[in-house]
């Protein structure tokens, strides 16, 4: 073997041993949790799975009879909480729920996921936002594309593989992925000065607390101007195809009654301060007008053919999570009981809602009411009675919030 080969074999070897690593790397830490590596310890536990990559593959295995489906926010409701509302009963639940999911996109994953095993069960959460069909600024490409094929993979799945093994995006999820996952060292809790602390003890007064944070680092204030971002141009029917967002709700449901899955759907509940900002931004009629015509098509979709009925739930209005306090005495709280910020519930919300849809349970009084046509009327003049309440203690708050002086009074 003359020099020429013996460097271009020796080449070979060292970059097919390199690839080799870096896609033995890649599956090991497996971030977009593809390959079903299982998480390590402090060392893959915190996977970044973006979930229009992941979970379209997650599918593909079958290992589900239960499919739960929305945006991020029904990501908090937990499949073990919904096994629990069936005790005696196998269910294999699995949450599809896709961060900045439209309602065209949940409609494909469900379709995508019938087509792989047939569904027992389907869990759908609304949101408002789902429902704008105007240009999004959100890249829908790769879900598009995703789930395109219901039941089967993406049509280049050879080059979603290669780009998942070796590809520069992967490689930096997988070193993020080792970063989020080492235990990170507990904050110490702000020092107050020994000699304040010994002045207040010998007066007999409490000891000072630390300040609170800063409000801009509070996530309930100063989100206003991004949510706005999702209600731009609102449209029920896309620009480009003419295609109706409600249109499709009404079609999924019908095809869910026809292959007698059991369904139940409900409007998401969120914090009560994004009722004001519907106004301020023009659109609380819309947001009426989308109820409503919810509440009609499962009306109607119930009233035509046979199958399971579809349930409606409505947890969005104004109760005791929704309207829980984030401003008290003048000061922000960090953290709430029911919510992570005011869009995110946390999953001992989304088992309030499973218990009061599957069992019936009305854990707290108020949270949680089915929905029929008769009902919407009276539903409007609720929102409208539960915003005067929610503003005679809360006014400070919406104006912090959307960035006005506070005025003491409705906006």
């Amino acid at each position: 073997m003359n020099a020429y080969r013996r460097f271009l074999f020796i080449f070979l070897i060292a970059v097919t041993g390199c690839l080799l690593i870096l896609a033995a790397f890649s599956i090991a830490v497996d971030p977009y949790g593809v390959f079903g590596t299982p998480p390590v310890a402090g060392l893959t536990t915190a996977k970044t799975l973006p979930d229009h990559i992941t979970k379209p593959y997650v599918v593909l295995r079958g290992n589900y009879d239960t499919l739960i489906v929305g945006s991020s926010r029904a990501r908090d409701i937990s499949c073990q909480d919904l096994a629990a509302c069936y005790p005696g009963q196998k269910v294999r639940c699995y949450n599809a729920g896709v961060a900045h999911g439209d309602f065209p996109m949940i409609r494909r994953m469900v379709d995508h996921a019938d087509t792989v095993t047939p569904l027992v069960r389907l869990v759908i959460a609304l949101d408002f936002f789902g429902f704008n069909a105007s240009v999004s600024r959100f890249d829908k490409t790769d879900s598009e594309r995703f789930l395109g094929r219901p039941g089967r993979p993406p049509g280049d799945i050879l080059n979603d593989i290669g780009r998942m093994l070796f590809s520069h995006a992967a490689l930096g999820k997988a070193v993020e992925t080792l970063e989020r996952s080492r235990p990170r060292p507990v904050a110490p809790a702000a020092e107050i000065p020994p000699a304040r602390a010994a002045a207040a003890a010998d007066a007999g007064a409490a000891a000072p607390q630390p300040a609170p944070p800063p409000a801009g680092h509070n996530p309930f204030v100063g989100f206003y101007p991004a949510v706005l971002h999702f209600y731009r141009d609102y449209t029920f029917t896309n620009p480009r195809t003419g295609v109706s967002t409600l249109d499709a709700l009404r079609s999924l449901l019908a095809s869910c009654r026809r292959r007698g899955i059991e369904t139940s759907v409900a409007f998401n509940p969120f914090h009560a301060v994004l009722f004001d900002i519907l106004r301020e931004a023009g659109l609380w009629k819309r947001y009426l007008a989308w109820k409503a015509a919810v509440v009609g098509i499962v009306a109607a979709v119930n009233a035509d053919g046979s199958g399971p009925r579809i349930a409606l739930w409505d947890f969005s209005d104004y109760n005791r999570i929704t309207t829980e306090p984030v401003l008290v005495e003048g000061a922000l709280r960090d953290k709430l009981e029911y919510f992570s910020d005011p869009f995110h519930y946390k999953r001992n919300v989304g088992n309030l809602m499973l218990r009061r849809m599957m069992a019936g349970e009305e854990t707290v009084p108020g949270f949680g009411h089915a929905l029929v046509p008769a009902d919407v009327a009276a539903d409007a003049a609720r929102l409208e009675a539960g915003h005067e309440a929610f503003l005679r203690d809360n006014a400070a708050y919406v104006d912090k919030v959307l960035g006005r002086a506070t005025q003491g009074g409705k906006p």
